[in-house]
């Protein structure tokens, strides 16, 4: 994020805005968030994935099987004695449909969010 700003957000347009009588809490939501829009909607992505793929803490943390959540309740399809392969691989594929529709509707600002951040300059 610290990357993006510094990258992304220019200096001329704040102090335009200044300029113009703008106050602070304004520059903020109306001229710098507008511009990390692509930086917030990938950093929210990849922390959603992040929890939505846990597995070691909830395996930890968590008691009652009807709270468990994907990774745990698809690991739970399988027994010593038994796999089921077609509800895992049903389990698999309905817990990825969530992603790629994400994915779908936020790729255009999931790449600027990645490559705005990268860019030297």
């Amino acid at each position: 994020m610290t990357q993006f700003i510094r990258s992304s957000v220019p200096t001329e347009v704040i102090e335009s805005a200044r300029i113009d009588g703008c106050s602070e809490p304004a520059i903020l939501t109306r001229i710098v968030v507008p511009f990390l829009m692509p930086a917030i909607s990938t950093l929210g992505l990849i922390s959603f994935l992040g929890s939505w793929n846990g597995y070691l803490l909830p395996l930890v943390t968590i008691n009652k099987p009807e709270l468990y959540t994907l990774p745990l309740g698809i690991a739970n399809l399988s027994t010593v004695f038994r796999t089921d392969y077609s509800a895992s691989i049903l389990g698999l594929t309905l817990g990825t449909l969530p992603l790629i529709v994400l994915f779908l509707f936020g790729s255009k600002t999931l790449v600027r969010g990645l490559t705005g951040g990268a860019v030297k300059g």
